[in-house]
């Protein structure tokens, strides 16, 4: 009759718990790359702000923008802001931070600070960006 080596067992069934509760991830911060992914994002959107063409940049946010800010008051900001500051005629980059992480935790923070040059008054915009469904997003939109 065989004996039940009870330390095997207990040592299989602790390393099978150890590695079944393991977390893999790769962190990337502000690698060139990602600053130009998030850069493709924001140069449509201004492309299209630079129109006046307000509700073609609703498919750029994240659904949780639009769960804090509704469309009406984007619009609104962006007619305001185009009264106040006047139109756009030149945008630069100047900060800008990204945290790539890949793997079983993956999460996607981009953020891009610019310098826009307006008609009447230049302003710093903050742009917000996350990645939803492999797809970059705008999540926050801020203007000083």
């Amino acid at each position: 009759m065989r004996t039940i080596n009870w330390f095997s067992i207990f040592l299989i069934t602790a390393i099978s718990f150890l590695f079944s509760s393991c977390h893999f991830n790769s962190t990337f911060i502000n690698r060139e790359e990602d600053k130009n992914d998030a850069e493709k994002i924001t140069n449509q959107f201004y492309d299209v702000v630079k129109t006046n063409q307000y509700t073609k940049t609703y498919t750029l946010f994240s659904n949780r923008f639009f769960e804090v800010t509704d469309t009406a008051k984007l619009h609104n900001m962006y007619r305001t802001t185009n009264a106040k500051l006047g139109s756009i005629e030149d945008i630069t980059l100047g900060q800008w931070e990204t945290k790539i992480i890949k793997g079983t935790d993956a999460k996607s923070n981009y953020v891009l600070q610019y310098t826009v040059k307006r008609k009447n008054f230049n302003s710093k915009e903050t742009i917000t960006l996350t990645k939803e469904d492999e797809q970059i997003k705008i999540l926050g939109y801020k203007i000083n």
